[in-house]
């Protein structure tokens, strides 16, 4: 120790310089720290920031950062959008940070207008160590109103592009943002820019993926909005709707109408044992079919087959019309489908039995009433038949057999007369009735006359008439079988009785004349009695499918006693009948040998004067 002192005493210079290094190489370890701590908190902070992606989070974070590591007690971040410079976050050491909704910093109040618009005009860092008093800026309304010390306001960039601008203050202490904090400050913002030019572009890709999402959504509802619109239209529809492709099995989308059709679900059933169950052979040729259709690419070949399918089938009772139609892009499995309508028939068929029920009876009641008195006079004959004249038909010492022919006879010519009439139910019970008869006579069943008249059945031929007059009077009236207005009936006794004593008061060439008279009034020309089977020809040869010429009568006027001659003209029925099923061949053969396709009615010639013939006949 005393060598110590005596060497500072001898050289005081060289203990003074030792002195001075000794300090200077205290201080540049203290700048070493002081850097070592600064570029720690640039680290850190760039660490914090990174933590957030999202820009309200991050805009948040970034500010309390920036406020921590500068010792601001305010903080305010503006950024650019387009061409506005909008304050998106602020905050303070008091009252934390609030994101803002995008304010323009010129109206917000909150910090210098003056010293924000020389950051933005400049594009360079400004630091107020005292506000209040240094350069311009002392003259600003907030600065002057609030008395800042220090202010720092600084640009963010990004990439050579001005995107922001921060702005803090500190109020209690001048001097705050001095160099040593400017510098680590400048890497942060720096930094901050990168970060939210990142948030930015993570931002509007949420939005886009929103928005995405929204249209995906929304067209996602209208899809199903429009599925579910076509099938209720489908179900609604009245009809059955069902799929199939290559395997002929029925996919599992089907309308509602196919579950009550077919009482049962339908998916993964063979197409061919579907609409024939009970079928093996229709089964065959369906599958066949359907085979064929898609295993050919010819078009024409496949509509060629969809034109074999069945068109109409019976479930369940009901009568089904089938269409077949492709359908392209049916299911990702397989390219090319084909799409089953069905249509219940029944509603239609029930309204089309109406129809021909209304019609048949609408043709019964104008033919009854443009033939008025012959159907009269049909009608009084056969009331008085049924009333009990055939009994004479079985009088004592008659053959059996003999009575029964006569008494078919008759019954088949009130058959015949009934049917030019159109009659609806008294034809039938007739024909009945004459079956009944011939079924005894062939299987020789020969009964008493007393047991033969008690089992045949007269009473459902006289219900059938009484059915068939119902129909007619609820259009005609009661009295439609009565005499007309102005008209007298008598006996035919008494009109010859009264005949003959005429013409005993009259000289013998005026009882003549009169005689002659009476027997014209009472004539009738044959022409009009044949009138009836011009149209009872033409409704056969339709239903039997076959096409005539209209029947033309060719006729003198010859006038004729109707009471001889209605019973010849009734036989002609048959003649007309026979000649329509047997003379006049189908359509197809005519033309197959050469002749026109209508035929004309064969008729031979009667009483000289009425003739039709078949001009291309033999």
């Amino acid at each position: 120790m005393a060598k110590a002192r005596e060497m500072e005493e001898r050289y005081p210079h060289l203990v003074q310089r030792g002195r001075g290094m000794e300090a200077s190489a205290e201080l540049a370890a203290t700048d070493q720290s002081a850097d070592l701590v600064d570029l720690m908190s640039v680290i850190k902070a760039s660490q914090t920031m990174a933590s957030e992606i999202r820009l309200e989070q991050l805009l948040a974070t970034m500010l309390r950062t920036v406020m921590s590591n500068a010792g601001a007690e305010k903080g305010i971040l503006i950024l650019k959008n387009e061409s506005e410079w909008l304050i998106e976050a602020a905050g303070s050491v008091d009252l934390d940070v609030e994101i803002m909704q995008s304010v323009p910093y010129e109206h917000s109040g909150m910090l210098s207008v003056a010293v924000v618009n020389y950051t933005i005009r400049t594009e360079e860092m400004l630091v107020l160590h005292n506000a209040s008093v240094e350069g311009v800026f002392f003259r600003d309304p907030y600065i002057t109103k609030n008395r800042p010390k220090s202010i720092l306001c600084s640009p963010l960039w990004q990439q050579g592009k001005m995107i922001g601008v921060i702005y803090l203050e500190n109020n209690e202490t001048t001097h705050v943002f001095n160099e040593k904090r400017s510098e680590p400050l400048r890497l942060i913002f720096s930094q901050m820019a990168i970060f939210i030019e990142n948030a930015r572009l993570y931002h509007q890709l949420e939005q886009w993926n929103q928005s995405l999402e929204m249209i995906v959504a929304e067209r996602t509802r209208e899809i199903q909005s429009l599925l579910q619109a076509n099938k209720n239209l489908l179900n609604n529809a009245g009809q059955g709707f069902l799929s199939f492709s290559k395997n002929l099995l029925v996919h599992s989308e089907y309308s509602r109408e196919c579950l009550r059709m077919f009482g049962r679900e339908l998916a993964g059933e063979s197409v061919a044992s579907l609409l024939y169950p009970n079928r093996p052979d229709k089964q065959v040729f369906v599958e066949s079919l359907l085979e064929k259709y898609f295993e050919t690419k010819d078009q024409g070949q496949k509509e060629l087959y969809l034109s074999l399918f069945p068109t109409e089938i019976c479930i369940n009772q009901l009568p089904l019309k089938l269409e077949c139609k492709p359908i392209q892009g049916d299911r990702r499995d397989s390219p090319e489908g084909l799409m089953l309508i069905l249509t219940d028939m029944s509603e239609q068929r029930a309204l089309e039995c109406k129809m021909e029920q209304e019609w048949q009876k609408l043709n019964m009641i104008v033919t009854v009433a443009t033939s008025l008195p012959l159907f009269q006079k049909a009608y009084r004959s056969f009331t008085s038949f049924f009333a009990g004249g055939w009994k004479t038909l079985f009088g004592t010492g008659t053959d059996l057999s003999d009575s029964l022919l006569k008494l078919a006879e008759q019954i088949h010519q009130f058959k015949g007369d009934f049917s030019q009439f159109h009659m609806i139910h008294t034809p039938q019970k007739l024909h009945d009735l004459e079956t009944w008869l011939m079924d005894r006579d062939l299987q020789q069943e020969w009964l008493t006359d007393g047991d033969f008249q008690s089992q045949l059945p007269v009473a459902q031929v006289q219900a059938a008439m009484q059915q068939d007059l119902e129909i007619i009077r609820n259009k005609l009236g009661n009295s439609f079988l009565e005499n007309g207005d102005g008209e007298m009936t008598i006996s035919r006794d008494r009109w010859e009785r009264f005949v003959e004593k005429l013409s005993s008061l009259l000289p013998d060439s005026s009882a003549a004349r009169l005689d002659q008279c009476i027997r014209e009034l009472h004539q009738r020309p044959i022409k009009e009695m044949m009138v009836r089977y011009q149209e009872y020809v033409e409704e056969l040869a339709q239903r039997l499918h076959k096409t005539i010429h209209p029947l033309q009568l060719e006729a003198e006027e010859i006038l004729v006693d109707p009471e001889r001659f209605e019973p010849f003209v009734g036989s002609l029925l048959h003649v007309f009948s026979n000649a329509i099923v047997h003379a006049i061949e189908p359509e197809s053969e005519r033309l197959a040998q050469g002749k026109e396709s209508r035929g004309d009615h064969p008729l031979p010639d009667l009483a000289g004067g009425c003739r039709a013939f078949d001009r291309h006949r033999g």
